[in-house]
């Protein structure tokens, strides 16, 4: 869903409290909401299919934090909820009885590269 551009633009300080500025943030409000739940359903169901398909699951162990500070990842890190997926991925793994593994993520595109 597409968030209209006017419900985020600066308003003056005395326009902040009227009913129309309240409905707007009301509706915006709504609409993350809704992405929030999409995004913690969509991990739900990956995760439960990659529990459900293998026994050894392998992530990189990243630091999404300090990946956050990098200005031209860090909207696209937040968009996908990385840490939110491994997290319910290794709650699923555990309640299956699955192995999760986190690997240091040197050269792991380098090895991938070379099987």
């Amino acid at each position: 869903m597409k968030i209209g551009g006017h419900f985020h633009t600066k308003e003056k300080k005395e326009d902040r409290q009227t009913p129309e500025r309240k409905k707007a943030r009301e509706v915006v409000a709504r609409v993350h909401e809704r992405i929030a739940s999409r995004k913690f359903d969509f991990a739900h169901q990956i995760s439960r299919q990659l529990v459900d398909r293998f026994g050894t699951i392998v992530f990189e162990d990243l630091k999404i934090k300090n990946m956050h500070k990098n200005h031209h990842l860090a909207k696209n890190i937040v968009d996908v909820a990385w840490n939110l997926f491994i997290t319910i991925a290794e709650t699923r793994a555990k309640e299956a009885g699955s192995r999760l593994i986190l690997v240091n993520p040197g050269n792991t595109s380098w090895q991938c590269f070379q099987m």
